[in-house]
């Protein structure tokens, strides 16, 4: 696993992630993750937030944590197109959080009279290229 900032190597921090029928792939990172994490976490319950923790708290792990936490049980069925927009859900959310954390920081800056110019490029640009599936059907983001 190639790790993100802030982040150590640990085989329980590699993807796939499982639950139950449920296997999710991140390939990408968060921006900012660090800024948005324990917001994310403060959603989550405790079955998602467990296997959050359990698999390193990574950006991958927490995606798919956010996952897990629209579903009422690893077995699950869900339709297709429910997995199509509980994949959206979480890229919502994230970028949501996102944008949350880059307004703060915004807002700290200007107030700070000392502070560097905003960044040349925007730290809280996240790669967010996602694939679940449930064993039937695959949903996948780019």
């Amino acid at each position: 696993r190639a790790a993100g900032p802030g982040m150590g190597l640990c085989h329980c921090a590699s993807h796939p992630f499982r639950f139950g029928r449920y296997l999710f792939m991140h390939n990408g990172q968060v921006g900012r993750f660090s800024s948005i994490r324990r917001s994310l976490l403060s959603k989550l319950n405790d079955v998602a937030f467990s296997l959050a923790i359990q698999n390193s708290c990574s950006d991958s792990a927490l995606a798919f944590a956010l996952f897990v936490n629209q579903l009422d049980g690893p077995f699950q069925q869900v339709s297709p197109s429910d997995l199509r927009q509980m994949l959206i859900n979480v890229v919502e959310e994230i970028c949501t959080e996102c944008r949350i954390a880059r307004l703060k920081e915004l807002d700290r800056r200007n107030q700070d009279q000392s502070a560097s110019p905003m960044f040349e490029t925007d730290p809280y640009t996240s790669l967010l290229n996602f694939v679940v599936t449930d064993g039937s059907s695959l949903v996948a983001t780019r």
